[in-house]
């Protein structure tokens, strides 16, 4: 990195014999920053007229109150439409994956930063809503508009041609008029501006553009000399979100239809669920690194949710989510989950569960810029603190041309309790796609009557060791597994306790390596700590069919997830007297069914699912009001 720095400095020097890397570029000089490169300027940066200075690698400044971050015209009046500092996104076509950009601003005021600075942006669609901040101050709505290709300007309707943004307090999303600035408020949003909202959760409807195409987004950079600090209280806080979140907001839109909290593996709208969720944009233009938000700097931290997609929005204009990425505290304080790219892009958002309102931690967004694309593991507090041993098994599912579905895990230690709890330190997140999950299991390794899908499951590495649990696949979408290892958030090819995971398929067992691939051959199989001493062997299992009930944690209900063999099926539902109570005829098979228990007493209920071909299917479930 030294020579990198180095014969920076001396291609600068001939842009300014004054500069100390590069402070000055005059105009019609250009001058560029490669992938990988690092440019420290103990100052500012100024660039004339057609002066140009394209990034594609780490621009750091850090000034004084007398620096200045400028872009100027020959007549020595600010220029103010862009082209001059740009940072680029180094591969447009795998923009997913792609290096960027970064510029790095510290202690320059903001008043002295004038300087219109160029973000080339390109990002997963994330469905009707694109999740982003907007880290530029004062930057107009309509400019936005322009800049991303939406030629007809948003609206000030609740639709997907709008643009709104996140309400901790109330739990709310706000819409801004077309005609506003990022730094306004909405008609209906009476707090006052907190960094001239710098730190905004927007959601962009992406009706008339596209976010999967390089679009150049222009402003003013945030200054860092106010420190970005914020204290996570009061989210939810007084909210009653009715029974089964039915209640309305002041914009009359039911909770149930917005409101997720995958964090949350009890019962919906009561307790914690939907309360203590803080929602953040990246208010600058480098990475923000998820490690530094650990529980040694936010003492009752639950997990971390970041990269949402799969978004749809209803008819009034609330939006959900399909698809996450999430970030887990086990009690020692080790990360689980999707650790491996667990920051957040310039541009990027971020949100953050807590575990209750015990505490009011406070988060400053200046001490997470890092320019690495990569999670920090061994920051405090986020390795084992007390000697436990965290290990992770990483499911991914890929499809024919070897190319990621979906994912789920399975995690493992001495701290873990088997089976769904609420503990406040158990790192099980709700499943949200049907294409690969596994179910809830019991301490003596069966399925739950009242079985949980799940994202990521836990059992305790002691007492569940050599049990398996069911994982679930649509092996029309999957084509195999690859298996990713992790002791402690660390790559693990051998776990410091000797033992292994293993998948079993089919009745035959395999002990997984790290960065092993192999076909998936069935739509169930079974996953084990250990050696498994007892099959999954209960009245409820999933049958060779592979139909099987599970909770869906957020709607409130049951889903029957059909076996590929499933065309149409009858369903029927018994009392506890055997009296069926219900009954569903001709129910498609084609995807899943949301069971209708509306109305049913609370107690236990058998459910028959046939199959016009006459496989069967029997499996309990817990009604509770």
């Amino acid at each position: 990195m030294r020579k990198k720095i180095l014969s920076v400095a001396l291609v600068a020097a001939a842009f300014s014999a004054k500069a100390q890397f590069i402070s000055y570029v005059g105009n019609n000089a250009s001058f560029s920053i490669g992938k990988g490169a690092l440019v420290y300027n103990g100052g500012g940066m100024k660039t004339v007229g057609s002066g140009k200075v394209v990034n594609r690698g780490n621009i750091m400044l850090v000034g004084d109150a007398n620096s200045k971050l400028q872009t100027v015209a020959t007549d020595g009046g600010e220029k103010t439409d862009g082209g001059n500092i740009i940072m680029k996104l180094n591969d447009a076509a795998n923009f997913a994956s792609s290096t960027y950009g970064q510029l790095y601003i510290s202690g320059i005021p903001q008043a002295n930063i004038t300087a219109i600075v160029d973000k080339e942006y390109a990002a997963t669609k994330n469905g009707t809503m694109q999740q982003m901040s907007i880290p530029f101050k004062g930057k107009t709505i309509s400019s936005l508009a322009t800049e991303l290709g939406n030629t007809g300007g948003f609206s000030n309707v609740r639709n997907t041609n709008a643009i709104g943004y996140w309400e901790n307090e109330r739990v709310v999303m706000h819409n801004l008029p077309g005609t506003a600035k990022s730094n306004d408020n909405a008609s209906k949003d009476n707090r006052a501006s907190l960094y001239d909202n710098a730190l905004r959760y927007y959601a962009i409807g992406t009706a008339n553009w596209n976010p999967e195409k390089v679009n150049t987004v222009k402003g003013v950079p945030f200054s860092d000399v106010t420190e970005m600090k914020v204290g996570l209280t009061g989210a939810g806080a007084g909210i009653d979100f009715g029974a089964n979140g039915a209640a309305r907001n002041m914009y009359n839109e039911r909770y149930n239809t917005y409101l997720q909290d995958n964090f949350e593996t009890g019962t919906v709208f009561t307790g914690n669920f939907g309360k203590n969720i803080y929602q953040f944009g990246n208010p600058f233009l480098t990475n923000l690194n998820l490690s530094k938000l650990n529980p040694t700097t936010v003492s009752n931290i639950h997990g971390i949710r970041y990269e949402a997609t799969g978004v749809t929005t209803t008819g009034r204009g609330s939006t959900k989510s399909s698809d996450f990425k999430y970030l887990m505290y086990e009690a020692s304080g080790t990360a689980v989950g999707d650790t491996q790219d667990a920051y957040i892009k310039p541009m990027g958002t971020v949100v953050i569960k807590l575990k209750n309102a015990n505490a009011t931690p406070e988060i400053n967004f200046n001490n997470l810029r890092r320019f690495a694309y990569s999670f920090t593991a061994g920051d405090a507090g986020v390795t084992s603190r007390n000697g436990n041993s965290v290990k992770q098994l990483r499911v991914i599912g890929l499809n024919s041309n070897g190319e990621e579905v979906a994912r789920t895990y399975f995690v493992v230690s001495s701290n873990l309790v088997t089976g769904i709890n609420t503990d406040l330190n158990n790192v099980q997140v709700a499943a949200f796609s049907e294409n690969l999950y596994t179910i809830e299991e019991t301490a003596e390794g069966n399925i739950r009557d009242d079985a949980e899908w799940l994202y990521i499951n836990q059992a305790n590495e002691i007492d569940y060791q050599g049990k398996p649990i069911l994982m679930m696949a649509k092996i029309d979408k999957i084509a195999s597994y690859k298996f990713e290892l992790e002791e402690n958030a660390q790559k693990a090819d051998n776990f410091t306790s000797g033992k292994k995971f293993y998948i079993n398929q089919n009745g035959r067992t395999l002990a997984i390596s790290n960065g092993l691939v192999v076909p998936a051959e069935s739509e169930k199989a079974t996953l084990s700590y250990g050696e498994v001493s007892a099959m999954l062997a209960t009245a409820n299992e999933a049958g060779n069919n592979g139909t099987i009930i599970v909770r869906d944690q957020f709607a409130g209900i049951y889903k029957v997830l059909f076996g590929a063999d499933y065309k149409n099926a009858i369903i029927e539902i018994f009392d506890a007297s055997g009296r069926i109570v219900r009954t569903f005829n001709n129910v498609k098979a084609s995807g899943s069914y949301d069971l209708n228990t509306a109305n049913l007493a609370e107690g236990v209920y058998t459910v028959k699912i046939t199959s016009k071909d006459g496989l069967s299917h029997i499996q309990k479930i817990i009604i509770e009001n």
